[in-house]
Protein backbone atom coordinates (compact mmCIF):
# COMPACT_ATOMS: atom_id res chain seq x y z
CA UNK A 1 0.00 0.00 0.00
CA UNK A 2 2.92 2.00 -0.95
CA UNK A 3 1.86 6.51 -0.94
CA UNK A 4 -1.98 5.83 0.23
CA UNK A 5 -4.15 7.74 -1.84
CA UNK A 6 -1.46 9.18 -4.04
CA UNK A 7 -0.70 8.35 -7.84
CA UNK A 8 1.90 5.36 -8.64
CA UNK A 9 2.80 6.89 -11.84
CA UNK A 10 3.34 10.48 -12.04
CA UNK A 11 6.36 12.18 -12.68
CA UNK A 12 8.58 14.04 -10.53
CA UNK A 13 7.38 17.21 -9.46
CA UNK A 14 8.48 20.23 -7.24
CA UNK A 15 5.59 22.32 -4.75
CA UNK A 16 5.12 25.41 -5.97
CA UNK A 17 5.85 27.25 -3.19
CA UNK A 18 6.75 30.06 -2.35
CA UNK A 19 6.94 33.07 0.98
CA UNK A 20 4.92 35.74 1.14
CA UNK A 21 6.49 39.34 1.08
CA UNK A 22 4.41 40.41 4.10
CA UNK A 23 6.19 37.26 6.09
CA UNK A 24 9.73 38.69 4.83
CA UNK A 25 8.32 41.91 5.75
CA UNK A 26 7.21 40.81 9.16
CA UNK A 27 10.13 38.92 10.20
CA UNK A 28 12.79 41.70 9.03
CA UNK A 29 10.43 43.78 11.02
CA UNK A 30 10.58 42.14 14.12
CA UNK A 31 14.34 41.06 13.85
CA UNK A 32 16.27 43.53 11.69
CA UNK A 33 16.99 40.66 9.29
CA UNK A 34 15.26 38.59 6.77
CA UNK A 35 16.72 35.14 8.13
CA UNK A 36 16.52 33.80 11.85
CA UNK A 37 20.19 32.51 11.74
CA UNK A 38 21.88 34.21 8.88
CA UNK A 39 24.92 32.06 9.45
CA UNK A 40 26.14 28.75 11.23
CA UNK A 41 28.83 26.10 11.38
CA UNK A 42 28.57 23.47 9.27
CA UNK A 43 30.96 21.12 11.43
CA UNK A 44 28.38 21.80 14.37
CA UNK A 45 25.28 21.44 11.70
CA UNK A 46 23.41 18.41 10.67
CA UNK A 47 21.19 18.08 7.85
CA UNK A 48 17.98 15.99 9.09
CA UNK A 49 16.53 14.01 6.19
CA UNK A 50 12.98 12.10 7.46
CA UNK A 51 10.97 9.22 5.90
CA UNK A 52 12.91 9.39 2.57
CA UNK A 53 11.88 5.56 2.28
CA UNK A 54 10.05 3.90 -0.49
CA UNK A 55 6.44 3.71 1.07
CA UNK A 56 6.46 7.26 1.05
CA UNK A 57 9.05 8.34 -1.99
CA UNK A 58 7.26 5.36 -4.68
CA UNK A 59 3.64 6.77 -4.54
CA UNK A 60 4.06 10.98 -4.25
CA UNK A 61 5.81 12.66 -7.09
CA UNK A 62 6.37 15.71 -4.79
CA UNK A 63 8.40 13.84 -2.45
CA UNK A 64 10.34 12.19 -5.78
CA UNK A 65 10.71 15.65 -6.84
CA UNK A 66 12.96 16.91 -3.81
CA UNK A 67 15.35 13.66 -3.99
CA UNK A 68 18.23 15.51 -5.96
CA UNK A 69 17.76 18.98 -3.76
CA UNK A 70 18.21 16.88 -0.63
CA UNK A 71 21.25 14.69 -2.32
CA UNK A 72 23.12 18.31 -3.84
CA UNK A 73 22.25 19.40 0.28
CA UNK A 74 23.88 16.31 1.43
CA UNK A 75 27.15 16.64 -1.07
CA UNK A 76 27.69 19.94 0.09
CA UNK A 77 27.47 19.95 4.04
CA UNK A 78 29.45 16.72 3.70
CA UNK A 79 32.11 18.52 1.68
CA UNK A 80 31.61 21.40 4.34
CA UNK A 81 32.41 19.33 7.45
CA UNK A 82 28.92 18.67 8.34
CA UNK A 83 26.74 15.80 9.42
CA UNK A 84 23.96 14.07 7.75
CA UNK A 85 21.33 12.17 8.95
CA UNK A 86 18.63 9.91 8.29
CA UNK A 87 15.26 9.62 10.30
CA UNK A 88 13.43 6.46 9.26
CA UNK A 89 10.36 4.83 10.83
CA UNK A 90 10.42 2.01 13.26
CA UNK A 91 8.11 -1.01 12.75
CA UNK A 92 5.68 -0.80 15.87
CA UNK A 93 3.65 -2.53 17.78
CA UNK A 94 0.06 -2.55 16.75
CA UNK A 95 -2.31 -0.34 18.90
CA UNK A 96 -6.15 -0.62 18.88
CA UNK A 97 -6.65 2.94 18.62
CA UNK A 98 -4.41 3.32 15.84
CA UNK A 99 -6.36 0.60 14.09
CA UNK A 100 -9.44 2.09 14.98
CA UNK A 101 -8.08 5.51 13.58
CA UNK A 102 -6.79 4.09 10.24
CA UNK A 103 -8.66 0.82 9.69
CA UNK A 104 -6.80 -1.98 9.92
CA UNK A 105 -5.43 -1.97 6.48
CA UNK A 106 -3.85 1.57 6.49
CA UNK A 107 -3.03 0.92 10.22
CA UNK A 108 -0.74 -2.09 9.38
CA UNK A 109 0.76 0.03 6.38
CA UNK A 110 1.61 2.86 8.23
CA UNK A 111 2.79 0.73 11.48
CA UNK A 112 5.43 -1.23 8.72
CA UNK A 113 6.08 2.08 6.66
CA UNK A 114 9.97 2.38 7.19
CA UNK A 115 10.56 -1.17 5.98
CA UNK A 116 12.93 -4.19 7.91
CA UNK A 117 16.56 -4.71 7.11
CA UNK A 118 19.72 -2.65 7.66
CA UNK A 119 18.88 1.08 7.89
CA UNK A 120 21.15 1.70 4.41
CA UNK A 121 19.53 -0.25 2.38
CA UNK A 122 15.88 1.31 3.45
CA UNK A 123 16.36 4.78 2.31
CA UNK A 124 15.46 5.70 -1.57
CA UNK A 125 17.53 3.93 -3.30
CA UNK A 126 18.20 7.13 -5.25
CA UNK A 127 20.33 8.18 -2.01
CA UNK A 128 24.07 7.41 -1.25
CA UNK A 129 24.68 6.69 1.77
CA UNK A 130 28.22 7.71 3.26
CA UNK A 131 29.74 5.92 5.99
CA UNK A 132 29.72 8.98 8.83
CA UNK A 133 26.10 9.81 8.14
CA UNK A 134 23.79 8.98 10.95
CA UNK A 135 21.15 6.34 10.65
CA UNK A 136 18.09 6.01 13.23
CA UNK A 137 14.85 4.74 13.38
CA UNK A 138 12.28 6.78 15.20
CA UNK A 139 9.36 5.46 16.89
CA UNK A 140 7.18 8.44 17.16
CA UNK A 141 6.33 10.95 15.09
CA UNK A 142 8.97 13.36 15.99
CA UNK A 143 12.78 12.32 15.74
CA UNK A 144 12.55 14.50 18.67
CA UNK A 145 10.17 13.24 20.93
CA UNK A 146 11.79 12.12 24.11
CA UNK A 147 12.88 8.56 24.36
CA UNK A 148 11.58 7.13 21.08
CA UNK A 149 14.79 7.75 18.72
CA UNK A 150 18.41 7.95 19.53
CA UNK A 151 18.80 11.08 17.40
CA UNK A 152 19.24 13.39 19.89
CA UNK A 153 21.85 12.22 21.71
CA UNK A 154 23.63 10.98 18.33
CA UNK A 155 24.05 14.73 17.40
CA UNK A 156 25.04 15.83 20.57
CA UNK A 157 27.83 13.53 21.05
CA UNK A 158 29.01 15.41 17.14
CA UNK A 159 28.67 18.61 18.77
CA UNK A 160 25.39 19.52 16.75
CA UNK A 161 23.83 22.39 17.86
CA UNK A 162 22.09 23.33 14.43
CA UNK A 163 19.74 21.24 12.23
CA UNK A 164 18.33 21.74 8.64
CA UNK A 165 15.54 19.71 8.46
CA UNK A 166 14.43 18.32 4.97
CA UNK A 167 12.44 15.07 3.98
CA UNK A 168 8.84 14.32 3.72
CA UNK A 169 6.20 15.84 6.59
CA UNK A 170 9.14 17.51 7.85
CA UNK A 171 5.95 19.60 10.35
CA UNK A 172 5.29 16.37 12.20
CA UNK A 173 8.38 14.26 11.87
CA UNK A 174 11.18 16.19 13.07
CA UNK A 175 9.55 19.69 14.91
CA UNK A 176 12.32 20.53 17.38
CA UNK A 177 9.86 22.66 19.00
CA UNK A 178 11.20 26.12 16.31
CA UNK A 179 12.52 28.61 17.30
CA UNK A 180 15.35 26.74 19.06
CA UNK A 181 18.37 25.69 17.25
CA UNK A 182 18.89 22.30 19.17
CA UNK A 183 16.65 21.69 21.91
CA UNK A 184 18.36 18.90 23.10
CA UNK A 185 21.67 20.51 23.81
CA UNK A 186 22.40 21.40 26.88
CA UNK A 187 24.18 25.59 27.58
Amino acid sequence: MPGIGAPQDSAAKLHAWRIEDREYARHEARRGRRFAFPSFAPTRTALVIIDMVPFFVTGNPYCRGIVPNIDRLAQVLRAAGGTVAWVLPAVTERTSAAEEFYGPDAEEAFRTAGGTGALAERVWREFTIHDDDVLVEKSAPSAFFPGRCALPELLTRRGIDTVLITGTVTNVAANPRPPTRAPWASA
